[in-house]
């Protein structure tokens, strides 16, 4: 018998993936927090993908924060911030 596919591509993850940001921002209702939180402690792909959004989400909090120079190299360092080498 085939196992149901996991993984932030499913049905389940795509619709709690839906809920992150407004997990990350404290927006969440505690159901459903509960629910996302039950998720996250059993899918690493949806870990991994609240990981980067948190940092994206901080990256924003400082921009609005500071003045972002634009210097030629921006994309590559800000690529390197959102998804560090292991």
């Amino acid at each position: 018998m085939a196992r149901k596919k996991k993984g932030p591509e499913s049905g389940h993850c795509s619709k709690l993936l839906e809920r992150m940001s407004r997990y990350i921002e404290g927006d969440l209702g505690s159901d459903c927090c509960g629910e996302l939180e039950k998720h996250l402690a059993e899918c690493p792909e949806c870990r991994s993908t609240l990981v980067g959004m948190r940092r994206l989400a901080d990256l924003c909090r400082e921009c609005r924060e500071q003045e972002v120079s634009r210097s030629p190299d921006f994309r590559t360092r800000l690529l390197q911030v959102l998804f560090p080498e292991p």
